[in-house]
């Protein structure tokens, strides 16, 4: 086992989606606060460990894969965190976004963090309505485009990105081109509803955000427990095994001077027959 450990110490792709495939059929393990009684948890993860091991190498006990899927669900954790705090440290501008794996995206489902997150796929593009957008303005010179940016000159007010843009695409390469705004004053858009819906979405990310670490947190909280759990159990049971033995000592010591004295009384009644005999 040392030698495969020593060519291989990183647990393999087979092995991760064995481990994954597993997970999902026991949730309650794989979020780490499960009510089950310690040797079953043991019994459990001694067959996953088994399992594990037979597609690797490397090969690991069951506290080693205990390990692996402890760091795998934390790194997962970890990313989906850094992505929903990118999004609301760029109040919905461009962010650099960390995909996930397919095996990763399971591991989401399993952990139920998809529902933490939720929240932040609602954020959408805002700028003018196109049915309230002539294709072109009418002048007496030849007609020119004006971008849509143009009629958002305030300092104050920031145009949203959509949840469904690539890393480092903004909005002008999602918007049409061709959009113009209408310079009347009667112009439908209101900005301060605009900044006004601007600002909730930016709470409402927020709220989000807050929900899942206080998540993360409370799974923490229940794998130190349940380590916690362990050691009593495991504390409890050296000590009735100590008091097994100790009540194993003073049995066989009983047992010896009840035979003792068994010899005694032979001892002593063959010498009364002795002298019974050497004196009739």
């Amino acid at each position: 086992m040392d030698n495969l450990d020593k060519r291989q110490k990183h647990t393999n792709k087979k092995q991760f989606e064995v481990l994954v495939s597993e997970m999902k059929l026991h949730p309650d393990i794989a979020k780490g606060f499960s009510q089950r009684a310690p040797g079953e948890l043991n019994h459990f993860w001694e067959e996953i460990s088994n399992k594990l091991n037979a597609v690797g190498p490397p090969i690991k006990d069951r506290t080693g894969w205990k390990k692996v899927w402890t760091d795998f669900k934390f790194a997962t954790k970890k990313k989906m965190v850094k992505n929903a705090k990118q999004i609301s440290g760029t109040g919905g501008g461009p962010f650099s976004q960390i995909s996930l794996s397919a095996l990763e995206e399971e591991v989401s489902v399993i952990l139920s963090l998809n529902a933490s997150v939720e929240g932040l796929k609602g954020i959408t593009s805002f700028g003018c309505s196109k049915e309230n957008i002539p294709e072109e303005i009418p002048t007496t010179s030849t007609p020119r485009k004006r971008p849509v940016e143009s009629i958002y000159s305030q300092p104050d007010i920031d145009l949203i990105e959509t949840s469904y843009m690539t890393p480092g695409q903004t909005i002008e390469s999602n918007a049409d081109a061709d959009v113009f705004c209408t310079p009347h004053k009667k112009s439908k858009i209101n900005k301060m509803g605009l900044l006004t819906e601007q600002i909730n979405i930016q709470k409402k990310m927020e709220e989000n955000v807050s929900k899942l670490l206080a998540t993360l947190i409370k799974h923490q909280k229940d794998y130190i427990q349940e380590q916690s759990d362990t050691n009593r159990w495991l504390k409890k049971l050296s000590e009735n095994e100590k008091d097994k033995l100790k009540e194993m000592k003073r049995h066989n010591a009983v047992m010896e001077k009840i035979a003792f004295d068994k010899l005694e009384t032979k001892k002593k009644i063959l010498e009364l027959e002795l002298e019974h005999l050497n004196n009739p």
